[in-house]
């Protein structure tokens, strides 16, 4: 798509949820950039100084670097050429996005950087329990979990701060989301719910044990699905 000068083009609803979520920084840093959409738009809007776009690929980074230079934020969004965070010097105040990668690719990337990431937003495309389990015994407090709708697809973006306190996730959390699991968003929560069934009760074939959770995460989802019946209803 082509860009507008200062400013990316309509971006999806997954992107536009993280852009939204990322805060007032001095620094941006989209690892798995593509096509540096998320940074253009980051930039664009003022709410960050700078930012780096990396990529392990040199074929979307150059298509990342066209982006830019159309832009008009050359000066500001450096596109680079790095495996995750590798090379990288973390600062104090730095933002890092990983979004469209795996869980367990964000667990390798994370985990290797000696210095942790005090502020991360992360969008995984599967392992997302995992994850949460992992970012928790790492001293990661999940602050905040958030929904964003795409045609049939419900994407999940966490918003995390390094904090250093070590716990545990117990199985409802992982599953659900500790977030999520106590804040009912009104937008997408119940589609997001219902997939999480589907896809639990396929792995429920020999592995019984995840069976209680699949009927408490029924009950959540029941609600749900009654409160966005009663929320369309009255819009009508």
């Amino acid at each position: 798509m082509p860009s507008i000068k200062g400013k990316s083009p309509a971006l999806s609803a997954r992107l536009l949820l993280l852009a939204d979520k990322v805060p007032p920084c001095r620094r941006l840093l989209d690892i798995g950039t593509d096509h540096a959409w998320l940074p253009i738009e980051v930039i664009s809007r003022g709410v960050c100084q700078m930012a780096l776009a990396i990529d392990i690929r040199p074929g979307p980074l150059k298509i990342a670097q066209s982006h830019i230079r159309a832009a008009g934020i050359s000066d500001r969004i450096t596109a680079r050429q790095a495996d995750g965070l590798q090379g990288i010097s973390l600062e104090p105040d730095d933002v890092v996005v990983l979004a469209g990668l795996g869980g367990n690719e964000m667990m390798d990337i994370l985990g290797e950087v000696p210095r942790r990431c005090r502020q991360i937003l992360l969008q995984p495309m599967k392992s997302l329990p995992e994850l949460r389990c992992w970012l928790v015994r790492h001293g990661y407090d999940i602050e905040t979990e958030d929904l964003a709708l795409e045609k049939n697809q419900v994407y999940v973006v966490l918003g995390c701060r390094y904090t250093g306190k070590i716990r545990e996730l117990d199985r409802l959390e992982a599953l659900v989301g500790p977030v999520l699991l106590n804040r009912h968003p009104s937008n997408g929560y119940d589609r997001y719910l219902k997939k999480l069934l589907a896809h639990l009760h396929k792995q429920s074939f020999g592995t019984p044990e995840l069976l209680p959770d699949i009927g408490r995460i029924e009950v959540l989802y029941a609600a749900a699905s009654a409160a966005a019946t009663e929320a369309a209803k009255e819009k009508e």
